[in-house]
């Protein structure tokens, strides 16, 4: 599950969603009803604290048509194996069913949280049980990279944080090309092979491809 920004669409992921299906996962990248950049006017961005239930729904979905006997996904999604990924708007909303006490949706096995923050929620906030990488440029005039490190600080391992060298808020995550796109696209397939596959090896491939001289850190704790 990819969840855009505000004033995103799914039609601005498809390099990032066309990377994680091109290495065989199944990749939901919703519409958010009032915070895509179809909403006469802009996004209605007191509508967040409803996306998550956006999300649950559409993982709902997407494993009912898993379920089927036939059909595109007929036993393609593994239930066992869920992860979630928002950039900004769409990274407060996966914080909230990862971490917020308000929202949780218990089949989130990893997390990534690209150039976002915690938004208030009507619950408490615990960052454990999840699997969770942070990716955030420090150069984000938006929301700024010191979120996402103190979120990082603060979580319980497994997690990572990738560090963005000169990273903006929206380019190396959207389909604008960007210097950062192939390391996010790398280590972000990474994570999900190691806490969705299982695959021990992915572990070294996210501190080779998230350290990039001039692009990218990482910080991580398996």
């Amino acid at each position: 599950m990819l969840a855009h920004g505000k004033d995103g669409s799914p039609e601005r992921l498809t390099m990032l969603a066309s990377g994680w299906a091109s290495a065989g996962y199944v990749v939901a990248v919703p519409y958010f009803p009032l915070t895509n950049d179809g909403i006469d006017g802009g996004a209605r961005i007191p509508d967040y604290v409803n996306q998550p239930e956006d999300v649950s729904f559409v993982i709902d979905e997407m494993l009912r048509l898993s379920a089927l006997d036939h059909g595109a996904l007929s036993q393609r999604i593994d239930p066992d194996r869920i992860g979630v990924a928002g950039h900004s708007l769409g990274a407060a909303t996966a914080y909230a069913v990862a971490f917020n006490s308000c929202c949780l949706d218990r089949r989130i096995d990893a997390t990534i949280l690209m150039a976002g923050r915690r938004f208030p929620f009507r619950g408490e906030y615990t960052l454990d049980g999840v699997a969770a990488m942070w990716v955030h440029g420090d150069a984000d005039l938006s929301l700024p990279h010191a979120d996402s490190a103190e979120a990082y600080a603060q979580a319980a391992s497994p997690k990572a944080l990738v560090t963005l060298l000169g990273g903006s808020h929206s380019p190396p995550f959207e389909d604008t090309p960007d210097p950062h796109d192939r390391v996010v696209t790398l280590v972000t397939l990474d994570f999900w092979d190691a806490y969705l596959l299982g695959d021990s090896r992915a572990n070294e491939r996210i501190r080779a491809d998230g350290e990039e001289p001039g692009l990218a850190t990482v910080d991580y704790v398996p």
